[in-house]
């Protein structure tokens, strides 16, 4: 089985592949490239790659039994990790996978019992097959356009050219516009149906333990039910950009203008996707308290 975390940037993503490391006990990957991987605080997890099959006495010894097929993919991109609390061994797919992730190749995978967590920002695939799953985490466009351009702002290289919110907001990004990535992914969603699940980031920060409910429906393992870990504490294991982890209040960094750019990019989206108009303030404060260009 595949599980795609397919969301539009800083929408919730790394949160939901801490709760699946945290509650589950599984290592998520990614369909980019991950500099110096496995981090640091996986160290103890042996993530290894596996380009070769072990020999079959060796592999049915490693692997589960259940697991256990003939003709499992061995390359470059295909390791083993161990959880080190339960003593157990799973396949896994190294981050940097898109190329990998063929059609052929994610056929065969969702057809093993071997569960793949792998996150994604890409746009949906033609199809998909029985063996795949979606996890999408989807937050308020404000909030998420709002930190995606902290994010941008943060990562650029020396001398590289300054991307203003208002190009965020227009989708003349690296990922496009958040409408437009939503648009192509509401038909999915309706065609994979017990098959897709929907995490809204707003609802996320104040019940986890309902998200981590219905990430057992949709994958059939096993939620341990452990102390949850705070927004703070998800940012400190990740202090890349600027994360508020705010549900409202983001309005304050955008300028009047901007938001009504806004919702004349995403009005359309939002509405179906349950969001409303944003709140605008009383004074036009041109570059105060927002308005980043």
């Amino acid at each position: 089985m595949i599980v795609y975390i397919a969301s539009y940037p800083r929408s919730g993503n790394s949160w939901i592949q801490r709760i699946i490391y945290s509650q589950f006990r599984r290592l998520s990957s990614s369909v980019y490239p991950i500099k110096n991987y496995p981090p640091a605080n996986i160290n103890d997890w042996n993530v290894r790659i596996q380009p070769k099959a072990p020999k079959p006495l060796s592999l049915k010894v490693i692997l589960n039994p259940k697991l256990w097929k003939k003709d499992l993919i061995w390359n470059e991109s295909i390791a083993f990790y161990n959880d080190p609390e339960r003593r157990l061994i799973y396949r896994f797919i190294m981050p940097g996978c898109l190329e990998f992730m063929t059609e052929e190749n994610r056929k065969r995978l969702s057809e093993e019992k071997e569960i793949f967590f792998i996150k994604t920002h890409e746009l949906p695939y033609r199809k998909y097959f029985e063996g795949e799953r979606v996890i999408q985490p989807i937050r308020n466009p404000g909030a998420s356009i709002w930190s995606y351009y902290n994010l941008i702002e943060a990562t650029k290289k020396p001398k590289e050219k300054q991307t203003s919110l208002t190009e965020v907001i227009k989708g003349n990004v690296r990922f496009g516009s958040w409408s437009d990535y939503h648009e192509r992914w509401l038909p999915v969603a309706s065609q994979l149906g017990n098959r897709y699940l929907k995490i809204y980031f707003e609802w996320l920060k104040d019940d986890q333990d309902e998200a981590c409910k219905k990430i057992r429906s949709i994958t059939g393992l096993k939620y341990l039910k452990r102390k949850f870990e705070t927004f703070e504490e998800l940012q400190k294991l990740n202090p890349i950009a600027k994360r508020e982890g705010k549900a409202f209040g983001w309005e304050k960094n955008f300028s009047n203008e901007q938001l009504r750019l806004l919702y004349d990019c995403h009005g359309e989206i939002m509405k179906k996707l349950n969001y409303p108009e944003p709140t605008y303030r009383l004074e036009n404060l041109e570059n105060s308290q927002g308005g980043r260009g």
